[in-house]
C-alpha cells in the first residue's frame, strides 16, 4: 500500500509540474499577445495622429494663403482684379474642402483596418494557446464529438444485435 501511495504521489507531483509548465507557457503566449496588442494600438494611434498632422499642416498653409487673399481682396482697387482674387480665394476654399475629404478618407482607412488587425491578433493568440494545450477550435471539436457519438451509437447497436442474436440462439436451443 505504501509503494502504491508513493507511486500515486509521484504521479500527482509530475502532473502538477506539467500543469505549472503549461501555465507558464500559456503565460508566455499572453505576454506576446499583450506586446502585439500594444503594438497594434500604438500603430493605430500613430496612424490617426499622422493623418491628422498631415491634414492640419496642409490646412494651415492653405488658410494662411486664404487669409492673404482676403486681405488682398479688400485692398483691390478695381472690380476686375477683385473678381480674379475672389476666384483664387474660391479655388483655395475648394482645396481646403478637398483636404478635409482626404483627411476623412485617410481616417476612415485607418479605422476600417483596425478591427481586422485586432481580430488577426486574437486569432493568432487563440490558435497558439489551443495548440499548446491541445484544444480544438469549436467547429473541429463539434465534428470530433459527432464522430465519437456516431461510433458509440454504432458500437451500441452492434452490441444490441449481438445480444439479440445470443438470446435468439438460446431460445432455439431451449
Amino acid at each position: 500500500v505504501g509503494d502504491a501511495l508513493a507511486a500515486q504521489l509521484r504521479a500527482l507531483h509530475e502532473a502538477a509540474l506539467k500543469t505549472i509548465a503549461l501555465f507558464r507557457d500559456v503565460g508566455g503566449h499572453l505576454d506576446t499577445h499583450h506586446a502585439e496588442a500594444e503594438r497594434i494600438f500604438t500603430g493605430f494611434a500613430k496612424d490617426l495622429h499622422d493623418a491628422r498632422a498631415t491634414h492640419e499642416a496642409a490646412d494651415r498653409a492653405l488658410e494662411t494663403d486664404l487669409d492673404a487673399l482676403v486681405h488682398e481682396l479688400r485692398a483691390e482697387p478695381s472690380e476686375e482684379r477683385a473678381a480674379e482674387t475672389l476666384a483664387r480665394a474660391l479655388d483655395l476654399l475648394e482645396r481646403v474642402q478637398a483636404g478635409y475629404h482626404s483627411f476623412a478618407e485617410a481616417t476612415r482607412a485607418v479605422l476600417d483596418g483596425h478591427p481586422a488587425n485586432v481580430d488577426a491578433e486574437l486569432r493568432r493568440f487563440g490558435e497558439a494557446v489551443r495548440r499548446r494545450i491541445r484544444v480544438l477550435p469549436e467547429a473541429e471539436y463539434q465534428t470530433w464529438v459527432d464522430g465519437r457519438r456516431a461510433r458509440l451509437l454504432a458500437a451500441e447497436a452492434k452490441a444490441n444485435d449481438l445480444a439479440a442474436q445470443a438470446r435468439a440462439a438460446e431460445e432455439r436451443e431451449a
